[in-house]
């Protein structure tokens, strides 16, 4: 049973929300954005009540923004003047879910339909619904989840080429740094265990999954440029397109995807950790969680001495052309200066197979770790499961009643 100054406080809370509805009726303001009847559902949606959420509005809210593209902008407007004016952690986390299941949706629109920044700001929101202590852990958790939604939702408006290598490996880098923001997003002290804050979190562990699995594709795109798509060429595309690139542009591209590797190593023994609190919390989806597979530490170093290998190879023949270059010009056989070959090493074995600076790879055989393919495959396997199931659905069996309004 509740206690007179918590049903004090709710009966407050639930005045304010029927004034709000109120005022809907009354105020015309001048903006175009402005709709009586949407704003009272995005109020009743987000009310003060921190123990349950309305669904039947939320889900005339979500109806509202599919409608039309150009339905979208006075959805946001009613819910940034609603989460702008707010100090109560229900209301704003609510308000934050709504626009988190907006964007989900958004995701197929054009670019230029897009939301681009959100159009309220609560980076430093502080609650004074709660008691102090109370107050400073769900002000915590409002402040990562808007952090996330407003990177989530610029990222969402840039374009890319996805057959531009370095393009593909700048946003594998955005996505992995998107990811370390959802992975902020978790309770940060005793009694968030509430279904508001449980909800919302089953919000973002969907998101994560659809983060996880771009970026594995991403990795995986980068890996089939790196090694090809089948045992007969899986060099091929390596040897001319990256080996017409600048010393620059090889080295830069080298660097970036190992650290796309190495990140990605990381952030798996991560989420295996944030997974376990889920599932300590009781998170719905989380009870559906496959275990997240690492990618082994030897298959970075291989493809790092790859990469990078072939680069300080180049760089060591650019050095023997200049010194080539000199000997011409001072009238020396440059021939007097190389080490001799045993002569059983001919010719025709030297091009069955590409010399790195360090080992030897044969071009028909398959290389040795997690990233081979054999011919009959066109992607490489990625050295953990597939988070997308086969019929293009999330591995989830039972959501939560929001996520199912999406």
């Amino acid at each position: 049973m509740a206690s007179p100054r918590e049903w004090w406080r709710r009966a407050a809370a639930a005045i304010k929300d029927r004034q709000s509805l109120y005022l809907t009726h009354l105020i015309t303001g001048s903006s175009r954005f402005r709709n009586p009847q949407l704003e009272a559902a995005v109020i009743r949606a987000t009310s003060h009540d921190d123990r349950s959420v309305d669904y039947k509005n939320a889900a005339r809210v979500f109806a509202w923004a599919r409608t039309s593209p150009s339905f979208l902008l006075p959805v946001m407007w009613a819910l940034a003047r609603r989460a702008a004016r707010t100090r109560s952690w229900p209301v704003a986390l609510k308000a934050l879910m709504l626009v988190h299941g907006i964007l989900m949706r958004s995701d197929s629109e054009p670019i230029n339909v897009q939301v681009g920044r959100l159009p309220f700001d609560l980076s430093e929101f502080k609650d004074r619904s709660s008691s102090p202590a109370k107050a400073s852990v769900f002000s915590a958790f409002i402040r990562v989840y808007f952090n996330f939604l407003d990177s989530r939702s610029v990222f969402a408006g840039l374009e890319y080429d996805p057959t531009d290598e370095d393009q593909l490996l700048d946003r594998v880098q955005h996505l992995q740094g998107l990811l370390d923001l959802l992975m902020q997003i978790r309770p940060y002290g005793d009694g968030m265990e509430v279904g508001l804050v449980l909800e919302a979190m089953n919000c973002v562990l969907i998101e994560i999954f659809e983060v996880y699995s771009q970026i594995c594709k991403g990795i995986a795109s980068f890996l089939v440029s790196v090694f090809g798509s089948d045992h007969h060429t899986k060099m091929e595309y390596y040897w001319n397109e990256f080996g017409n690139l600048s010393p620059e542009a090889k080295r830069r591209r080298g660097i970036v995807g190992v650290r796309v590797l190495r990140k990605a190593i990381e952030q798996s023994e991560q989420l295996s950790t944030y997974f376990e609190l889920c599932r300590s919390l009781g998170v719905m989806n989380a009870a559906e969680l496959p275990e997240v597979e690492k990618i082994p530490e030897e298959d970075v170093h291989d493809l790092q001495m790859l990469l990078l290998g072939e680069i300080e190879e180049e760089e060591r023949r650019e050095y023997e052309d200049s010194v080539e270059q000199e000997l011409e010009a001072l009238d020396v056989s440059p021939e007097t200066q190389l080490i001799d070959i045993p002569e059983e090493q001919t010719m025709e074995e030297e091009r069955s197979k590409v010399v790195s600076k360090e080992w030897v790879i044969f071009e028909e055989g398959c290389l040795e770790n997690n990233f081979s393919v054999g011919a009959e495959k066109l992607w490489p396997a990625p050295p953990w499961p597939s988070l997308i199931n086969a019929s293009g659905g999330m591995p989830f069996v039972n959501n939560g009643n929001l996520i199912e309004l999406i």
